[in-house]
């Protein structure tokens, strides 16, 4: 069967996509744009395929926006918004659509910062999250992208976040992470209106996540982060026993942690700062010459390995957003073989029979 100019110029555009997808040369962005936006030009309002060519130009410049390069998010997100009008409630392609946007907008909050866009982000996931069948690969994109979007302390993001932990019970491999993500926003939250229950409940899920944890990088991890919310909830509340277990789970994380390992000055600051805390609340002079002690060893430490990037005043709250995360659509990393079409790359997925299959 004699094939259509349009279909030989998608496989151009797919065909040289794939190679800047690999290599990151500029020159194959460009060409693969410039195929994408003829495909288009051939699809005018009303022809069948012009979802699927504004979703292939539309992530070709996504794609290149998170590698760095001069695109335009907003052009990317004109183009999903479009392709989305196209494939209302009902169409097959709809949920992948609101996927789509949902992505470039939360690529373009990371860049601009708009909370405009973090809050359309996180509203369309927490109608989309939902509609996806249990254990579908579309649910496990979904759950990835929203274990992806940054603390928010609003309602509708602590909602999201207590969704995907329902769908991640104990025993699921994303569990700690999803009770560490919902802990980040309560965190969040009190900080901002100082809500005991909030810091009280994202104690609660940091300990469940602990428990939780795989290998001893995830452990370090977590011992860190219920650490510091534990000191936090010592200065509000002044109650030893908090201190006393920061401390205790301090010096565990600095146990993960030997000389020379990255991590290790962090580790030995963290410790420094929950016996400061202590010192300043009970002025035993033993915790304040140790806090001096491993201040002096955290900085020797990156002293003797240059290669450490680290700042005595950094954030000791560290968001993972890559902790235990699956390769995906992101990464370049398909869970089956490219298929040449006019479809997008989630197009060409949901025609698989498995996407919205229970695996």
């Amino acid at each position: 069967m004699q094939r259509s100019e349009l279909d030989l110029l998608t496989d151009a555009a797919h065909e040289v996509y794939a190679l800047y997808r690999k290599n990151h040369h500029r020159n194959d962005l460009d060409s693969a744009l410039k195929n994408f936006q003829a495909v288009l030009e051939q699809c005018p309002v009303g022809h069948p395929h012009r979802a699927a060519a504004l979703s292939n130009l539309a992530h070709a410049i996504l794609y290149g926006f998170t590698k760095g390069e001069q695109t335009d998010i907003d052009d990317a997100i004109s183009l999903f918004r479009s392709a989305l009008a196209l494939c209302p409630q009902g169409h097959p392609d709809h949920l992948l659509s609101i996927f789509d946007l949902c992505k470039a907008l939360r690529q373009r909050y990371s860049r601009l910062r708009d909370h405009t866009d973090l809050r359309e982000a996180v509203k369309r996931l927490l109608d989309l999250l939902p509609t996806c069948l249990e254990d579908s690969y579309l649910q496990l994109c979904v759950i990835e992208e929203c274990h992806t979007l940054p603390r928010d302390p609003s309602d509708e993001s602590i909602s999201l976040r207590r969704i995907v932990l329902e769908l991640c019970p104990q025993g699921h491999r994303h569990h700690a992470r999803s009770l560490n993500r919902l802990a980040g926003d309560l965190y969040t939250r009190f900080e901002q209106s100082g809500n005991i229950d909030d810091i009280n409940e994202a104690t609660h899920l940091l300990r469940e996540a602990l428990a939780a944890c795989d290998g001893d990088g995830e452990r370090s991890f977590y011992l860190s982060v219920l650490s510091y919310t534990l000191k936090l909830r010592f200065h509000r509340l002044h109650h030893t026993a908090d201190i006393n277990e920061c401390i205790s789970l301090s010096r565990e994380a600095l146990s993960l942690h030997p000389p020379g390992h990255p991590a290790r000055p962090r580790s030995l600051n963290n410790l420094a700062k929950a016996l400061k805390a202590r010192y300043d609340q009970y002025e035993n002079a033993a915790d304040l010459k140790e806090s001096n002690d491993l201040d002096k060893a955290a900085h020797d430490e990156c002293s003797e390995n240059p290669g450490i990037l680290w700042s005595q005043d950094s954030d000791e709250y560290i968001d993972v957003g890559q902790l235990g995360r699956t390769p995906g659509p992101e990464d370049g990393q398909r869970p089956h073989p490219s298929v040449k079409s006019l479809l997008n790359d989630h197009q060409v997925r949901a025609s698989l029979p498995d996407l919205y299959l229970p695996k």
